[in-house]
Order: C-alpha cells, then structure tokens, then sequence
C-alpha cells in the first residue's frame, strides 16, 4: 500500500486566552507505504507488517486563519515543523491461537522507530524531534460467553525512548515504561 496526503494538519488547542475557536497547527505533507500479510497455520494464524511514513514541509504552505475542522481557525500555522524530514519506521509480529472453541489468545509486538528530524541531530530526550524507540509487547485472551457477548482479559507492556519519550511524567534518563491492564466485556450485533 502506497498513500500520498499534502496539505494535511496536526491541530491542537491554541494557547489564546478565552479563543475556544482557535486552533493552531502544523501544516505537512507525508507519503507512506505498507507492507502487511497474515497466515493461518492450524489453529493459529500469524500476522505482521512494516510501514514507513515520511513527514515534510507542506508544498503548499497553509495561512495563519485559515479555517479548519468545521469552522476553527488556525490561529498558529508552523508550515517549517519538517525542514529536516521525520521518518516514522513501524512493525509488527503477532500470533493468536484458538485454543479450543470458545477460547482465544494472542500475543503481538510493535516496534516505533523515529529520526532525528531536529535542526541539530540528538539521540535522547531533551526534545520529541530527536531520535527515539518504542517497543510494545501485548498478551490477550477472549472468552466467547454465549453468541454475542465475550470476556476479554489482557495486559500490555511499552517502553519510549530518547525523542519518542520526551514529554513522558514516569521519564527516568532517557526511557520510561508503562504496563496497562484490560477486563471487560464485549456485545456484538
């Protein structure tokens, strides 16, 4: 799979006092590809995939006021957030198993990897732009109830690194990991 966006926006709520219809945005243009596949093996079927997603400067350059998402205007515009381009590198490896008829497990790994796109080349956390990881691993069972209603238990383990864990509250040097925990139940119709 190939896709090219120009133009496109990354929005957030502007810093202006009291402007509740104001955004600013950093304008870009990015091209991605994939490639994705899966296999079943018995009662297993593997899957994976890798993707590469190229962020840079918009070639068309969008105006501070511009209207946006409905009728906000983008009271910020960075049309230069990727002078040097950002590369975003992902993939994934993954299996579930049936282990009998009503009971399924998986478990995957995805793997985060960014450039340094900032205007000075760095590898840690002083800055999102510079260099960085992420690495996640995640084990998950379904219990299928009765037709239409699941039990689902799972639990999932991330680590960032260097410019990918800039912003991170738990950052000890230049990494930081989370663990989250899921249960619940699923209706489907």
């Amino acid at each position: 799979l190939y896709a090219e966006k120009h133009q496109a926006v990354s929005a957030s709520a502007s810093s202006a006092k009291y402007d509740v219809e104001s955004l600013k945005g950093t304008a870009f243009d990015n091209t991605a590809f994939a490639l994705t596949g899966s296999y079943k093996l018995g009662d297993a079927k593997l899957f994976g995939g890798i993707e590469e997603i190229v962020y840079k400067n918009p070639s068309s350059p969008i105006s501070k006021g511009s209207s946006y998402l409905g009728d906000y205007t983008l009271s910020v515009v960075d049309n230069a957030a990727y002078t040097n381009h950002k590369r975003l590198d992902v993939g994934w490896l993954g299996v579930k198993y049936s282990v009998n008829p009503r009971l399924d497990v998986a478990a995957a790994y995805y793997a985060y990897r960014q450039n340094s796109y900032n205007t000075t080349s760095c590898s840690n956390a002083s800055n999102s732009k510079c260099s960085g990881a992420e690495d996640v691993y995640s084990l998950t069972g379904v219990y299928k109830l009765v037709k239409h209603v699941d039990l689902y238990a799972g639990v999932t383990r991330s680590k960032v690194s260097d410019g990918l864990a800039n912003g991170y509250v738990s950052l000890g040097g230049n990494s930081a990991s989370t663990t989250s925990y899921m249960v619940g139940t699923r209706a489907s119709f």
